[in-house]
């Protein structure tokens, strides 16, 4: 799982957390460190995936329309908004 997360092959390395069992906070965290890599290689629409479906915390909407506005992806940004905007109703 370090090589695929230090290779950035984030689907390889979410599938071996997952075959570990890792805990929800510890794929939460690897999800984030995924996601900033992603961030780092201008992978902005997997850094936004990454962080809508897998990572903890408050701000992982937030980072996730960030990344989508990176990509050009606003409409996607538009959505992701709005679903936050719905659950706080």
């Amino acid at each position: 799982m370090t090589s695929y997360t230090k290779a950035g092959m984030w689907k390889e390395s979410l599938n071996m957390a997952y075959s570990l069992s890792l805990s929800e906070l510890a794929m939460g965290s690897l999800a984030a460190q995924l996601a900033q890599t992603c961030l780092e290689r201008r992978q902005f629409t997997d850094a936004a995936r990454l962080f809508m479906d897998y990572a903890t915390g408050e701000d992982k909407l937030d980072n996730a329309v960030n990344a989508l506005v990176k990509a050009y992806q606003f409409t996607e940004a538009i959505r992701v908004v709005s679903l936050r905007s719905n659950r706080r109703c």
